[in-house]
């Protein structure tokens, strides 16, 4: 299968907190490039969540998203989420007065596996998805 990515990427110091990329245009993006794909149902829905409970935990915990990108690689999708904090992603314990708490776990769990690569401007985390295309 031949390598198709699309990436949205924007400042890393905006004019405005969360110019450019919101969680809907990050899944607008997923759904052309799994469409052109042509990925399973199943996988969609798990790509599209990930995509869902990445870019907003960047907003809600890590000051902001400076960049998103989507690519099919060898049958599989790779997500990249990257925000401008050096802090890992942190599970909550389950709170049940508390609304959230569970984009973490989540991802996690759809995910073939996540990694998170800390530079000094940031982080970016990787969301595999294995060859379920």
């Amino acid at each position: 299968m031949a390598v198709m990515a699309e990436t949205l990427r924007r400042p890393t110091a905006p004019a405005l907190p969360g110019a450019g990329i919101t969680c809907a245009s990050a899944r607008r993006l997923a759904r052309t490039v799994l469409a052109e794909a042509d990925v399973s149902p199943g996988c969609v829905a798990d790509v599209l969540t990930v995509v869902s409970e990445l870019v907003a935990n960047a907003y809600c915990h890590a000051g902001g998203l400076t960049g998103f990108s989507i690519s099919i690689r060898l049958g599989a999708v790779v997500v990249e989420v990257s925000d401008p904090s050096p802090q890992l992603p942190q599970e909550r314990p389950w709170a049940p007065d508390q609304p959230g708490g569970f984009g973490w776990v989540i991802s996690n769990r759809l995910t073939d596996s996540i990694t998170i690569d800390v530079a000094h401007d940031g982080k970016t985390i990787t969301a595999l998805f294995g060859a379920r295309t």
